[in-house]
């Protein structure tokens, strides 16, 4: 599992996508849940692949079986709120195969200000 986000200072009122990339390294199918806990401070938007945001992470959990050596990739976009400037923000990843393999990344940003703030 790999995980990104789309720009690693936004500022404020901003929307940022995180994408999960999800792969299935060995010779079998994989049935695979993956779910992402929103960071504090930042709104949800929408999720692709019929991720579903229960308050608290967003989940996709009818993802497809994953062939082997396949490649899924997941985005969500969330709005950054009043989140003090210089704040790290990290979001985590994580996920379960059938097989009880279980898997996680985090990726972050960091807060900045806008123009005439930063004097």
């Amino acid at each position: 599992m790999t995980k990104t986000v789309s720009t690693g200072t936004p500022q404020p009122g901003d929307t940022v996508t995180w994408t999960i990339q999800v792969q299935d390294w060995g010779t079998l199918p994989l049935f695979t849940r993956v779910y992402d806990t929103l960071a504090p401070g930042t709104t949800f938007l929408d999720a692709t692949l019929g991720g579903i945001f229960d308050g608290t992470a967003v989940n996709w959990t009818s993802l497809d079986t994953l062939a082997p050596l396949s490649l899924t990739t997941l985005q969500f976009r969330v709005i950054v709120g009043a989140i003090a400037f210089g704040t790290v923000v990290p979001n985590h990843a994580f996920g379960h195969s059938a097989l009880n393999d279980t898997f996680t990344n985090v990726a972050s940003f960091t807060v900045t200000r806008r123009g005439r703030d930063c004097i």
